[in-house]
């Protein structure tokens, strides 16, 4: 059905594709508009006003937009439910993905009038929530869910997965990188080119830090530690970490 589906919303003006898609699972309102895209997903929700633009490839889980947007360009695909709150905007060329061999299906929130520029990257290993207002500025922002410890004495390794939350009225500069398990708070500012490895509670402009070493660091010790997963891919183990939220 979605294979049908996807081949109607991308040869058919919306306004006729809409009219011939009797499904319960995908529903599509007054006034929304679909360019020369390709949405392959399992479960279709565009509320009125919504509008996806021209050469996007969409092929998650599912896909709610309550007058969201999502531009030009973009690649949008893997095992995750996708929802675009009133207001949201995507705008062109980015990246938002998970991996092939991913145990659990993870989400993507963009909650009220939240921005995504141009040219970044989502990694949606685990869940990403993106607060009201908050703003991905510039250009090549990269927001990571999963890290790998690697032993220095073996080829042992472990994937770990946590989910990153953006909170509602951030502004994340040019270039930044996110790392798994970082919550912003609200009101936070990452200036151009910073990491935020640790999560941040007080609101304010934060600038890149100095590199420094990280003593006392056992990844044998780590990796022990992290042994709890059921799931396991070639040789290493993955241990998975995701948000308690309704993903219907």
């Amino acid at each position: 059905m979605k294979h049908f589906v996807a081949f109607l919303l991308f040869l058919l003006p919306t306004s006729i594709a809409r009219l011939m898609i009797w499904s319960s699972r995908y529903k599509i309102g007054r006034n929304c508009k679909i360019g020369f895209s390709l949405v392959l997903v399992d479960k279709l929700r565009l509320e009125n006003g919504a509008r996806i633009g021209n050469l996007n490839i969409i092929s998650c889980c599912s896909l709610y937009s309550n007058n969201g947007s999502i531009s030009h360009l973009n690649i949008i695909k893997g095992k995750f439910d996708f929802r675009i709150d009133t207001g949201a905007t995507i705008h062109n060329q980015n990246k938002i993905t998970s991996p092939k061999f991913n145990p659990n299906k993870s989400s993507l929130t963009l909650k009220e009038c939240s921005r995504i520029g141009v040219g970044h990257t989502f990694d949606l290993t685990s869940d990403i929530i993106i607060g009201k207002y908050a703003c991905f500025a510039g250009l090549h922002t990269q927001v990571w869910t999963h890290s790998f410890y690697y032993s220095q004495t073996s080829s042992r390794r472990c994937r770990v997965d946590k989910p990153v939350i953006i909170g509602d009225y951030c502004n994340i500069g040019s270039r930044s990188i996110i790392c798994p398990g970082v919550t912003l708070a609200n009101g936070v500012c990452l200036g151009a080119g910073s990491t935020a490895s640790k999560s941040l509670s007080i609101p304010g402009l934060y600038v890149q830090q100095s590199l420094r070493l990280i003593e006392n660091f056992n990844p044998e010790k780590a990796i022990e530690e992290s042994l709890s997963s059921e799931y396991t891919l070639d040789e290493y183990h993955i241990v998975h970490h995701s948000l308690s939220v309704d993903k219907e």
